[in-house]
């Protein structure tokens, strides 16, 4: 594998960890002053949990793909096999969260731009988020040049 696609997520789903990482990290220098050893366990555990990420990679020689999570600069997570790629497809996913404080209600919807690998199995493999749509399109035609497929834009309403 000599350069997979990488797609790291914009925001990790698991944010208390990075705040317990960076409060551990503030510990750990604290501590240092007085004990060496304890505020270095500290801190090398803060730094650890305050640069968890995750993503996807593919890998195009071998047409396998993975979710990963990263700690530093290391990257965890099982490969698969991809199914033969039909068509790469990018459409608009619309998500919404719902907040309710006794008879206070808020709805913060959002959308974003995702990518996906359609298999010739119609299975569907994640290829990516995206905020902006020139972004996703760029990054869907890039992969549908990797695999010799066509991309398909659903971003558009009347398609």
């Amino acid at each position: 594998m000599k350069n997979p696609y990488t797609k790291k997520s914009s925001v990790f789903a698991l944010l208390q960890f990075k705040m317990l990482g960076f409060l551990l990290l503030i510990v750990g220098i604290l501590y240092s002053f007085s004990n060496i050893l304890v505020g270095l366990s500290f801190t090398i555990i803060g730094i650890s949990l305050a640069s968890l990420s995750d993503g996807i990679q593919i890998d195009f020689e071998n047409r396998m793909s993975r979710d990963y999570m990263s700690v530093l600069w290391l990257k965890f997570g099982k490969w698969h096999k991809l199914s033969e790629p039909d068509y790469i497809t990018v459409f608009i996913q619309n998500l919404s969260q719902g907040m309710n404080m006794t008879s206070i209600t808020s709805n913060n919807p959002s959308s974003d731009y995702r990518v996906s690998i359609i298999g010739k199995d119609d299975s569907q493999t994640d290829a990516g988020l995206y905020k902006k749509k020139d972004v996703a399109l760029k990054n869907a035609e890039m992969l549908a040049g990797k695999f010799g497929i066509k991309y398909i834009d659903k971003t558009n309403p009347k398609n």
